[in-house]
């Protein structure tokens, strides 16, 4: 009796072993999914605890589309053995759309839009190492025809670090396209047939020309690369405490036309912001100094808590194919910078 029981336990044991080689559901981690849409992208994100997955598509997703998108995994951990495990659990995984499927360790990933689309739309689906199911959230697609535009229309602004769009007739193919600001290759982000989003890696600031290549064709236009800073000496503030808010703007030489800020008191319930919750700053060239230009408002405290200042650059000016050449007017918002509590300094808290 006692030998039969032995045996049922090491029996036991070993289909708990077997199990846990195999993966149980708290070691292969459910993921939430959020799809959010903003600067010129469709961004994916999957997260669970053992970090987070993120697919960047372009936000102009129409039927019958050819795509391009980057994809990143961030590991949690810690420590270096525990970040190193869920590394290796991320990039066991997949993502697909429709009936293409790419590993998360691809750094640049192309996909086709079905040119039907399914009554209940398309989804992207994240499968774990098994091809299981884990993850799945719906695609923002427009069903209406867009012409590509048939010439290239370069940004005139961007923010170092921050994104920048480019609208033209573009393949969808990250892989034929190129990007430069001088000679410093920017990085590519994601691709539709009617537009390409990358982000500003340029290291220095001012004036540069940029240049895009797309297969054979190619075209520049003259690109001014800035950054702003928000300094502020105390952040954690008690009610009625005050401190003082600093914008600095940077890369302004040479700046023959204005250009505006918009600074916005994103707690307003936290703090006040002299001068209002919103308002437009604007940069005159005779107001610059240096190569920067700088504005300073009074915050004060309502109540003690976590508060947030956003300053975004909007330049009242023109998107240029073609050195110098003007094709349209646009006032768009096209960088922001967030000054976070407690947080003393940021220039760039928060990537888009």
């Amino acid at each position: 009796m006692m030998r039969t029981c032995a045996s049922l336990v090491s029996l036991v044991l070993l289909m708990a072993q077997s199990a846990r080689a195999e993966g149980t559901p708290a070691e292969r981690p459910a993921f939430a999914a959020k799809n959010e849409v903003a600067n010129g992208l469709q961004t994916i994100s999957f997260t669970a605890t053992a970090g987070g997955i993120k697919i960047c598509l372009p936000d102009d997703l129409r039927p019958g589309d050819a795509i391009s998108g980057t994809i990143n995994i961030t590991p949690q951990g810690t420590s270096p053995e525990a970040r190193a495990a869920n590394n290796s659990t991320l990039a066991g995984c997949t993502v697909e759309i429709g009936q293409r499927s790419h590993r998360v360790i691809s750094p640049a990933v192309g996909w086709s839009i079905p040119a039907t689309l399914p009554s209940g739309g398309i989804a992207l689906v994240l499968r774990n190492d098994r091809g299981e199911e884990v993850a799945r959230t719906p695609l923002s697609v427009t069903v209406r025809e867009d012409r590509a535009p048939k010439a290239f229309r370069l940004p005139a602004i961007g923010q170092t670090g921050r994104l920048l769009e480019a609208l033209g007739p573009f393949d969808g193919d990250l892989s034929t396209t190129g990007l430069k600001l001088d000679d410093e290759p920017i990085e590519l982000i994601a691709e539709s047939p009617r537009k390409l989003i990358a982000r500003n890696s340029y290291t220095r600031k001012g004036m540069a020309l940029l240049v895009l290549r797309e297969r054979d064709k190619t075209a520049d236009a003259d690109f001014r690369s800035i950054a702003v800073n928000l300094a502020a000496p105390k952040t954690a503030l008690v009610k009625g405490e005050t401190t003082t808010l600093t914008v600095k703007v940077l890369g302004l030489d040479g700046l023959t036309k204005a250009i505006s800020l918009v600074l916005e008191n994103a707690s307003s319930d936290v703090i006040s912001l002299s001068g209002g919750d919103t308002q437009r700053l604007r940069i005159e060239p005779s107001a610059v100094v240096d190569g920067s230009s700088t504005f300073e408002r009074s915050v004060t405290g309502i109540k003690r808590g976590s508060w947030s200042i956003t300053c975004s650059v909007v330049k009242d000016d023109r998107v240029s194919a073609g050195r110098g050449k003007t094709i349209f007017a646009v006032g768009k918002v096209f960088v922001r910078t967030r000054l976070t509590s407690p947080s003393v300094f940021a220039e760039a808290l928060r990537r888009d």
